[in-house]
């Protein structure tokens, strides 16, 4: 699949993060990209779901947390959770919240932005637009693979360095 990127890649943030951050995140995007290999681990409506759906009403009569036994399908930030392997009672951590900034500038610049503003933060964003049901499973990879490509082709505009204690 060949996704042309806008030149103007005015993802600042990543600016601001060290070079391991980058290479940390890019590494998480391929793994959620990795870990939705088929439709069926992808649901709307809930976290995650202990029977494979992406009917809303289903997924909210079955929808478990993300770190469930019982878990057989995960929406965008469930999976992202898992994956991390966060605990329930863990606040977001650094990672998380790059990882759904990522994603939301990701889905800001795509095709598949609907021109909805949802008035959130990161991760309510990238749920809200997971589960809007003109969502699709080819959308879900599709900006999964915009947001590696993206993290594949970033140049800094500037370097960061530790700081000597």
């Amino acid at each position: 699949m060949n996704i042309a990127l806008p030149v103007n890649d005015n993802l600042c943030f990543l600016d601001e993060m060290l070079s391991y951050e980058r290479q940390r995140l890019l590494k998480d995007i391929q793994n959620l990209r990795a870990f939705f290999t088929e439709p069926k681990l992808w649901t709307k409506g809930a976290e995650a779901c202990s029977v494979f759906t992406r009917n809303m009403d289903k997924a909210e009569d079955h929808g478990v947390p993300y770190y469930s036994k019982s878990a057989k399908c995960y929406c965008l930030t469930g999976a992202a959770r898992k994956l991390l392997r966060m605990k329930p009672e863990q606040s977001e951590p650094k990672r998380f919240f790059f990882l759904m900034q990522l994603l939301r500038e990701t889905i800001q610049q795509s095709p598949w932005c609907d021109g909805e503003t949802y008035y959130c933060g990161d991760a309510m964003y990238v749920a809200s637009w997971n589960d809007d049901s003109k969502r699709t499973f080819a959308q879900i990879k599709g900006v999964l693979h915009r947001a590696e490509k993206r993290m594949l082709t970033f140049t800094p505009k500037r370097r960061l360095t530790k700081k000597a204690a």
